[in-house]
This record gives C-alpha cells, sequence and structure tokens, in this order.
C-alpha cells in the first residue's frame, strides 16, 4: 500500500554530500519506489532549491557541514512550509556530542554512513504515514474550531433573539400583576402580547432543535409513497389565519398525478418554511402563487411571491444559517434566520432540490424539485 503511495506522490529527497556514494547501501534501488534524489554540495544550494521544490525529506553530512548546519536548520524551521521535513544527519562515526548536536539543531534523526537504502525506504514510509495523520489532526482541529465558532454564534444569536421576548413577557406580567385598573381590551391585548413573544420563542427553539436533530445525524428518513399536493394544501390551510390577517391571496395552481418517494415529514418542512417565507416577505394585500407539475422525472412544486426580491448578495447566503437579508418581514413577523437552512438540510437528505430566482423589485420564486417514483 505504501509503496504503491510513494510512487504515486514521487517523493524527494534532498541530499546535501558531495560524495553520494558514500551515503546509501544495500539493494534496494529508492527510485523502484518513486523516490527522487537531488545531491547539493551546500546547504545555501539546496535551501535555494527549497523555494522552488519542497522535498519531503532531506539528508545532511553533519560532519562536512557543521558549520552550516544550525542556520539551515533555523531556515526550515521557522516556516510553515518546511518546518515538518525530516532532517536526518548522516556521519561516519556516532560522536555522542554530534548526535545530541544533531537533535538541538532540528534534526530528525542521525544514521551511521552507509545508511542503508532499506531504513530510507521505511523512514520515508514512516514520514508519509505521520503526515497522514498529522493532515487528520489539522482537518479535525479545523472543523473543531469551525463547530466552536459556530455554536457560539448560535449562543450569541440565540440569546439576542429570546432577550426582547422575554422582557416584554416579564413586562407585560409585571403590568398586569400591579395595575388594577386596566381595561378587559387591554388585558386581552397585553395577554395577546404575551402569546405572540411566547409563540417567537417557541419557534425559535423548535427550529433549533430541528437543526441539532439533523446536524447530529438523528434524523432518519422513512420513505414511502406520496402525493404531495394534498401536503401543499393542508400546509396552505394552515396558514390561513396568517395569510387572512396580511389580505394575501394564495393563488393554486395545483396538478395531481404525480407521486414521490420521499420522507413525508421532510416534504412538509420543506413547504412549510418556504411558504411561510413567501408570506412572511409579502406586503399586505399581494399574492402568493403556489404551482405544481411533473416535469423530467422530478415533481415540481413552485412558489412565487411579490415581496421585494432577493439580492445577488443576498442569494448568496440564503441557505445559511441565522442568515441576515437585507429584506425585512413586511408585517412585523418574527425572522429567526433558520427557515432556509433547515429546508435546505432536509432537502439534501431527502435527494430534493430548492432552487431560488428572484431579483430586486421582482419578486422571489422558489422551485422545489422532488424525484418521482419510478415504476416497478
Amino acid at each position: 500500500m505504501l509503496g504503491e503511495d510513494l510512487k504515486r506522490n514521487n517523493f524527494l529527497i534532498y541530499i546535501i554530500d558531495p560524495i553520494e556514494n558514500h551515503i546509501f547501501n544495500g539493494s534496494l534501488n529508492l527510485s523502484d519506489y518513486g523516490i527522487e534524489q537531488r545531491l547539493f554540495d551546500t546547504c545555501e544550494m539546496a535551501f535555494e532549491s527549497i523555494k522552488d521544490d519542497i522535498p519531503g525529506m532531506i539528508i545532511i553530512d553533519y560532519q562536512y557541514y557543521t558549520s552550516q548546519n544550525s542556520q539551515f536548520c533555523d531556515l526550515l524551521r521557522n516556516s510553515p512550509e518546511t518546518k515538518n521535513i525530516p532532517i536526518i544527519f548522516t556521519s561516519e562515526n556516532a560522536n555522542t556530542e554530534n548526535v545530541i548536536n544533531s537533535f538541538e539543531i532540528g534534526g530528525s534523526d542521525y544514521l551511521l554512513k552507509p545508511v542503508s537504502s532499506a531504513i530510507i525506504l521505511a523512514k520515508v514510509k514512516t514520514h508519509l504515514k505521520l503526515n497522514r495523520y498529522r493532515d487528520e489532526i489539522n482537518s479535525k482541529n479545523l472543523e473543531l474550531e469551525k463547530l466552536n465558532n459556530e455554536k457560539n454564534e448560535i449562543i450569541g444569536m440565540t440569546a439576542h433573539d429570546l432577550k426582547n421576548p422575554i422582557f416584554n413577557i416579564s413586562m407585560l406580567a409585571k403590568v398586569i400583576k400591579n395595575d388594577m385598573d386596566l381595561s378587559r381590551d387591554e388585558e386581552e391585548e397585553f395577554c395577546q402580547d404575551i402569546i405572540e413573544s411566547a409563540d417567537r420563542m417557541l419557534e425559535l427553539i423548535a427550529n433549533l432543535l430541528d437543526l441539532n436533530k439533523i446536524e447530529q445525524g438523528q434524523f432518519v428518513p422513512e420513505y414511502s409513497e406520496i402525493d404531495v399536493v394534498p401536503l401543499i394544501k393542508n400546509v396552505i390551510y394552515g396558514f390561513s389565519d396568517w395569510t387572512n390577517g396580511k389580505n394575501i391571496t394564495i393563488d393554486q395552481h395545483l396538478k395531481d398525478g404525480c407521486l414521490i418517494e420521499s420522507d413525508q415529514n421532510a416534504v412538509i418542512q420543506i413547504i412549510d418554511n418556504i411558504l411561510s417565507n413567501a408570506i412572511k416577505y409579502s406586503p399586505v394585500g399581494k399574492t402568493v402563487s403556489v404551482s405544481t407539475y411533473c416535469l423530467d422525472n422530478y415533481f415540481h412544486a413552485e412558489i412565487s411571491d411579490q415581496g421585494p426580491g432577493i439580492s445577488p448578495e443576498d442569494q448568496k447566503k440564503l441557505f445559511k444559517k441565522f442568515a441576515r437579508l437585507s429584506a425585512k418581514p413586511t408585517a412585523n413577523e418574527n425572522s429567526t434566520g433558520l427557515g432556509l437552512s433547515i429546508a435546505r438540510k432536509y432537502a439534501d437528505i431527502i435527494n430534493a432540490e430548492i432552487i431560488c430566482r428572484s431579483a430586486i423589485g421582482t419578486g422571489t420564486s422558489f422551485v422545489i424539485k422532488f424525484p418521482v417514483k419510478q415504476p416497478a
């Protein structure tokens, strides 16, 4: 396995020693393993070459170049591109002081000359392994850093989004408790405000739980044969009070006849989030159009609004968590910035696709494409 890796990587060794024949012995031909060797008379020459072609390993004759070694190793160890290159010192004797010094100035190993080519091959293989482990660790560290930043962002935004409704509930509850002269109409108004504030918090918490469930891999789709049109009608009906309150008409062009094989909960969540967005950003008295059709082995659900439209800059961050867009809800509705992110994640899981078409001043259309159930 590692032999094949070597051939693919064309591993490069720099040798700083004017007498190349004194370095290796043994029957192995390193070039057969994809190992290229380049010989340099001085450390300065090797360093100049490193600027253009970074080696995987450097072998230096310790005794011949003692005066140059320290500066050369410092330059390598202080550069991000070369700091992990193993430096192997070689010598014809194992003087203890020299061995210790070679490690102190940045060496990785100290070998007696002539060096067995089999040993060098083994060290190259080990170095490739260490590189893989290092890359894996670096990748995990970057991932952990990203997750930590994301966690801090979520905590900050959640605290910010919960602060106002909690304050409103606390303030209104104190007014109701302490003011004995409130009329029945005032009490009902304050109670309605409390309900709306609580609903805002519940929506945010529900979205966060949904998002966490998906990202933790705890959502496992249960596939079944689904007629999407009745699901869309149910979602539209569920928004009746909201659309009536904004005098928004839902113009329905729903064609039956296309069945999909998917997870019903995921389908509902996707449609719910995108339709609620259309209503939220539609001005009072406008129309939201919902149409369905089958095309090219996909069931299409298209939801279009007459809102302000989405700028190209906002479209780039449309499906990101806690995305804050330029457009604002038209009736002071709450926006967690999580709905479209959740819709996209559900779509990815069930192999659906969400396409946004929009421009400033022309409204927005979302097309959701579900794979059609194929005949057995």
